[in-house]
């Protein structure tokens, strides 16, 4: 099948996924003024500004930038893809990572129990910092290792899988009539599920990707607008990791690849 290009030459609905750029500073020239006189002069780079809420001023730039795209992303799969409430357990893996750090802090602000998955002892500081309950390392056991920390070690409620190949034992670590919420490959695609499974233990497996979610100009705003209020009310602490300036891009680049980053890696022009 084929796509259409943007100018560049880039296929229409590859650029289409590069928005929201997380990107910070202020309107020094548009082509189209907002569309409320009230509207704050900084806004949201990448989609015309019309698109985007102000920023407001309790919020820096570098928040703003560290923020957007992790936050909107960890925002919809506590409330969409998986409504988390105060009397769930939840699994997050990856918990360190820019969206487990904030998926963390957005399950405790439901009052649920949470258990992390992290990689490194200095990650699992990081996540119980973040508010987890329980903080494990990963090991050849880990979905026993997690279960046993619930309820009559019956599983999660939800269990929330970035990495792919670990979607099996998943599975495992959720409860019967439990869900898994699978947004993520960062080691991989995942083995092929059985349905047949998810009808035995009455399992639910769902995707997540916020392109579906961020489907109009008004849901943007709102979903933005909601995020940056969650950080003023002190539920959400973003947390970045280090700063760049933008010509030693290639560092910034080296130090993501270490796996030491936790939090967001900025780039300073």
């Amino acid at each position: 099948m084929r796509s259409s290009s943007t100018a560049s030459g880039m296929p229409t609905s590859f650029a289409t996924r590069m928005f929201p750029i997380p990107c910070r500073g202020p309107v020094t020239q548009s082509s189209a003024p907002p569309r409320s006189a009230s509207i704050s002069p900084t806004f949201i780079a990448a989609k015309p500004i019309t698109t985007w809420p102000a920023l407001p001023d309790s919020i820096a730039f570098e928040i703003a930038a560290a923020v957007l795209l992790q936050g909107l992303t960890a925002q919809y799969l506590v409330e969409d893809s998986h409504h988390v409430t105060s009397e769930e357990s939840v699994l997050v893996h990856a918990a360190a990572g820019g969206v487990g750090l904030l998926l963390v802090q957005y399950a405790k602000a439901a009052g649920a129990f949470v258990c992390a998955l992290v990689s490194s002892e200095e990650k699992r500081r990081a996540a119980l910092n973040a508010g987890a309950d329980h903080a494990l390392l990963y090991s050849d056991n880990w979905e026993r290792e997690a279960r046993a920390l619930t309820l009559g070690g019956a599983g999660f409620d939800v269990v929330y899988d970035s990495v792919g190949t670990t979607l099996a034992r998943s599975l495992d670590a959720a409860r019967v009539r439990g869900s898994v919420v699978f947004f993520g490959m960062a080691a991989g695609d995942p083995a092929p599920v059985d349905p047949r499974r998810l009808m035995d233990e009455s399992k639910t497996l769902t995707g997540g990707d916020l392109w579906n979610y961020l489907t109009s100009a008004d849901e943007r705003r709102r979903r933005a607008t909601r995020l940056f209020a969650s950080i003023d009310e002190c539920r959400i602490r973003p947390r970045i990791a280090a700063s760049f300036p933008l010509a030693e891009g290639a560092a910034a680049h080296r130090f993501l690849e270490s796996r030491g980053a936790i939090g967001k890696v900025l780039l300073i022009p």
